[in-house]
């Protein structure tokens, strides 16, 4: 490279000048040090952790207080039997990531398991998990010479095919943990702290309303053949911020599945009965079910061992 002397920390000699070495070793956003970006967060709704070393989704707070779980018979919406009673819950203060997670930051968490050697492990309370299944992914997700990696085009799209397993590792890697279903409920329909004294009577069947939704609201009914990126949705948005809590991708959440609200916790917590292998829940709908199957109660069984077409989830923080 030429004869530079001693050129300073951070910087190569290059043609008989000492030039800035941009450094993202371990980064995925942020500064490179020579003024120049190691990658960029979605605007608005992820934010650059240095601490981290990459991209978080902005999580948005949700106050303590009362809501109405399950299926309003007001709204006009049928109710289906699983999503009955129609019951009261409460939560306490928490706050619910703005989007879902993307393959993009699940990749990251991926090849810093990698890193540990622990190449797509999340074995649970000592049962071996796999993390995610690239095929249940359509292959968005895929292994390549050690490391794992996104197809370009879907870098911002949920992360579809992890395990629950995978998805409740990676927000503990993260700080947080997979939302409750009371908390989802909460978040996607807004609680009574916002809806006032009719709560009960008008709690709503969609983030917006009663309305089924439309193709500026949500990426489900067949608008698109496939997931979207987050966030693009902004009609659709729910009263504390969230974006794509119906439709874009079915989303995982901590409880265990039951047929019916019988005997459900009312106090937000993850109803989990000594479920370690059992089925788990996934709430909203996708891009792939009709406009009047995805509401604010729809809810389905996942087994929590293999990935699930579009089926993805986002966090919640304590």
């Amino acid at each position: 490279g030429g004869n530079c002397g001693a050129c300073p920390e951070g910087h190569a000699c290059q043609q008989f000048q000492c030039e800035c070495e941009p450094d993202c070793d371990g980064l995925q956003c942020g500064d490179d040090g020579c003024g120049g970006s190691c990658g960029e967060c979605l605007q608005d709704v992820e934010t650059c952790d240095l601490a981290f070393g990459g991209c978080l989704a902005l999580s948005l707070p949700v106050p303590a207080g009362d809501f109405w779980m399950g299926c309003n018979s007001n709204t006009g919406v049928a109710c289906h039997p699983n999503e009955l009673p129609y019951h009261q819950a409460s939560t306490g203060d928490y706050s619910m990531d703005a989007v879902e997670v993307t393959n993009a930051r699940f990749v990251s968490y991926l090849n810093w398991l990698e890193q540990m050697g622990a190449a797509n492990d999340c074995s649970y309370q000592s049962l071996p998990m796999f993390c995610v299944d690239p095929a249940s992914s359509g292959f968005k997700l895929t292994y390549m010479d050690e490391e794992w990696v996104v197809s370009p085009l879907f870098r911002h799209h949920p992360v579809t095919g992890a395990t629950w397993y995978g998805a409740s590792s990676y927000c503990q890697w993260t700080g947080g943990r997979l939302c409750t279903e009371a908390e989802w409920v909460k978040g996607a329909r807004g609680g009574c702290e916002i809806l006032g004294p009719l709560c009960k009577l008008i709690s709503p069947a969609f983030p917006w309303g009663n309305q089924a939704p439309d193709c500026d609201q949500a990426n489900a009914g067949f608008c698109n053949s496939s997931t979207q990126p987050v966030a693009q949705y902004g009609a659709g948005i729910s009263k504390y911020g969230m974006y794509d809590m119906l439709g874009n991708v079915w989303e995982l959440v901590g409880d265990c599945w039951h047929g019916d609200f019988t005997d459900a916790p009312a106090d937000g917590s993850a109803w989990v009965d000594d479920c370690l292998s059992e089925s788990r829940v996934r709430v909203g709908g996708a891009f792939n079910v009709s406009a009047d199957n995805v509401s604010v109660h729809i809810r389905a069984a996942a087994t929590p061992e293999v990935g699930v077409p579009a089926t993805g989830f986002r966090c919640c923080h304590d």
